[in-house]
C-alpha cells in the first residue's frame, strides 16, 4: 500500500512563508488546537534558535480572535508542546487519506466520492474522544498523528481509537447488520 496522504487544514489561510521570517522560526508544523477546551486552533511554527534572552521560545503560534477579528501572537517551549502534539485520527483505507479534526466544530471528511465508504470525524480535542461517523462499507484504522512531524501511530488492537499518551479512550464496534455505529466507552 502507498504511503497515505494527510488532509491538512489551513485554517485562517496564512501566508506561512511570511509568518516563518517575520517569526524568526525555521519552518511552519501545522494548524491545531493546542489547549482543551480552547476553541481556538493556532498555527504552530517551529524555531531551533529562539531569543531566549527577550523570553521567544521554541514554538511561536498565530491565531485569530474570532470575536475580535484580532491576530494573537504565543509560544510554547518543548515540555508544553509535547503535551497536545498527538491528535486522533482516521486511515480511510479507501481513498488513503488520514484526517483529522482540529476543534469542536471541524467536521472533517476524508476524500471519497462515495457517501458510503466516506469516513467523517468531528470534535477536535474538546470532549472525551472525537467522533467518528462513516458509511456502510467503509473501510479505516483508527491512528494518531503528531502535528509537528506527521508521524502517525496506528492502534495495535483493531478499531481501537489511541489516545493523546497512547491509551485507549473508545472502542467501535461495528455492526454489519444495525444501520448505525455503537460507541461505547471504557
Amino acid at each position: 500500500m502507498k504511503k497515505p496522504k494527510i488532509k491538512k487544514v489551513d485554517w485562517y489561510g496564512f501566508n506561512h512563508k511570511k509568518a516563518v521570517k517575520k517569526l524568526g522560526a525555521d519552518r511552519f508544523c501545522n494548524e491545531f488546537t493546542v489547549r482543551k477546551n480552547d476553541g481556538s486552533p493556532r498555527a504552530v511554527y517551529y524555531s531551533s534558535n529562539p531569543n531566549r534572552s527577550e523570553g521567544h521560545k521554541s514554538y511561536p503560534m498565530l491565531h485569530v480572535d474570532s470575536f475580535t477579528d484580532t491576530l494573537y501572537v504565543s509560544a510554547m517551549d518543548q515540555e508544553e508542546i509535547d503535551e497536545c502534539r498527538w491528535y486522533p485520527a482516521i486511515h480511510c483505507l479507501h481513498c488513503n487519506w488520514i484526517i483529522f479534526s482540529i476543534h469542536r466544530h471541524h467536521f472533517n471528511p476524508c476524500k471519497c466520492r462515495s457517501k458510503k465508504k466516506r469516513v467523517y470525524i468531528d470534535g477536535g480535542r474538546e470532549y472525551y474522544a472525537p467522533r467518528i461517523v462513516f458509511g456502510d462499507n467503509a473501510n479505516f484504522k483508527n491512528c494518531e498523528i503528531d502535528m509537528l512531524t506527521d508521524e502517525i501511530r496506528y492502534s495495535e488492537a483493531e478499531n481501537e481509537l489511541l489516545g493523546v499518551h497512547g491509551e485507549t479512550l473508545v472502542a467501535l464496534r461495528k455492526d454489519k447488520n444495525a444501520k448505525r455505529t455503537k460507541c461505547t466507552s471504557r
